[in-house]
């Protein structure tokens, strides 16, 4: 997923009012399967603008279409040999890129984008439709992937919808009225271990520091197939997750507090992987290689993928595991507490220092390809390439931040949902390399730049 591309709109979650769910870009020589689509969309709920009328002028598009397009939450591209020849659909994809609108491309045919939007889209998820027989599957995907980013469709005016808006009201209301008895139970129970900060509450802060059950928590060095590496020993504690300043999915800042665990001081490398797999980087590429070799991180790896490693490492190290514990990927919110330095954080604005060629391999200096781990500074936790080199797996489905303080949060509300990736890659912008940024993918993606560092 190109995360360059993604805003969010969530005027149903009172961020930015819009008034279009959906915005609809096409060919008129594909009018009648898009408008299958568009029905299926309103049936849903959803607000569509789609221009049936056609337009007239380039004024028009300026006044009309380009106004849409900034009003809408989401750009719905249905891509095809006419749609990519023609001027106006052109036009308009470039205009939802320039104006960061979170673009879903819908392939009708297996034509090449438009080159000049092919830069910007070839790194996105799109939705193969060939022919009436994958079409419910495509509009089932699609309404997903909506659900996913924007919520369920919750148009007032259709008659599906109608019904139940008195009642979702009537329920809205007593929600909030809950929330509010409960903050002031809370605060009266609490007293000062609980405090206010603005509309976020913060969460109690425990009578003594947690204290791991384990007596001998500190860094260890594991072994697989004569494969060593070593897991650092993070103590939890708070901290603000997310950045004001950033993305709309992180800017709502809200206290966190994480246990002690452990996380692995570099990425899982192909020496590694195969030690356990038994396979190699060749294996889930035959092409496209971007970097190999026993010390380089592994990559072209899923979600899914990261879970069936971590399943067998668990098998295979079953005698070595501290009891009660066992490897996994970390969550996101220890995968930022970490890559922040953790108890020991500077504040730094990538993973250990503000000067990013100090500690990642990203667009600029990674000459296109990953590179061997432990090349870069370490953070202050002695973590290697958190900024940089591959994006890693989270263990969490991908949602927006609660505006109140959580302990240990781990969303896991979506087995098909997407999954959450951190850190930025070797093929990635500066700003996508931060210890706040936020990026996202099908479970079953496997990106070049996709990878995993392990969690314990």
């Amino acid at each position: 997923m190109l995360s360059s591309l993604k805003i969010f709109n969530f005027a149903t979650e009172g961020y930015i009012a819009m008034k279009y769910d959906i915005f609809i870009s096409y060919s008129r020589k594909d009018s009648a399967i898009v408008k299958k689509f568009a029905d299926e969309l309103i049936n849903a709920g959803y607000i569509v603008w789609r221009d049936i009328d056609g337009v007239e002028s380039g004024d028009e598009f300026k006044r009309k279409i380009a106004a849409a397009i900034r009003e809408s939450r989401v750009f719905l591209y249905f891509s095809s040999a006419s749609s990519n020849e023609s001027e106006w659909t052109v036009k308009e994809v470039n205009y939802a890129i320039k104006k960061k609108i979170h673009i879903i491309p819908i392939k009708l045919d297996d034509t090449n984008y438009n080159e000049s939007v092919d830069f910007d889209l070839c790194a996105v998820n799109f939705i193969q439709c060939n022919g009436s027989e994958s079409l419910q599957d495509a509009v089932d995907k699609l309404l997903r992937s909506l659900k996913n980013r924007i919520g369920i469709g919750n148009n007032p005016n259709n008659p599906k919808i109608k019904k139940s808006v008195i009642n979702r009201r009537v329920m809205l209301v007593c929600l909030l009225l809950f929330v509010v008895v409960g903050m002031i139970a809370g605060f009266l129970s609490f007293g000062n271990d609980s405090l206010s900060m603005g509309t976020e509450t913060v969460a109690p802060q425990p009578k003594e520091d947690v204290k791991t059950k384990y007596d001998d928590f500190k860094s260890r060095v594991f072994s697989v197939g004569g494969v060593d590496f070593k897991m650092i020993a993070v103590y939890g504690g708070r901290f603000m997750m997310g950045f004001k300043d950033g993305e709309l999915d992180e800017n709502i800042t809200h206290e966190v507090f994480v246990h002690d665990y452990y996380i692995a001081e570099t990425e899982v490398t192909q020496e590694l992987w195969t030690a356990v797999m038994g396979t190699y980087i060749q294996v889930q590429t035959d092409k496209d290689l971007k970097g190999v070799g026993s010390n380089y991180p592994m990559y072209f790896i899923s979600y899914t993928d990261c879970c069936e490693f971590v399943n067998r490492l668990n098998e295979i190290l079953a005698d070595q595991l501290p009891t009660g514990r066992k490897f996994r990927l970390p969550t996101e919110a220890e995968w930022e507490f970490a890559a922040r330095g953790g108890k020991n954080s500077q504040r730094f604005c990538y993973s250990g220092d503000d000067c990013i060629d100090s500690v990642a391999w990203y667009k600029s200096n990674s000459e296109g390809g990953a590179h061997p781990v432990k090349k870069k500074s370490p953070n202050e936790l002695g973590l290697y390439d958190m900024s940089g080199n591959i994006w890693e797996w989270c263990f969490d489905n991908y949602d927006i931040y609660p505006a109140i303080a959580k302990m240990d949060p781990k969303v896991d509300n979506d087995a098909d949902g997407y999954r959450v990736l951190r850190g930025g890659s070797w093929d990635s912008e500066e700003k996508n390399c931060r210890s706040t940024f936020r990026n996202y993918n099908e479970p079953s993606n496997r990106g070049t730049c996709y990878g995993l560092r392990l969690a314990l």
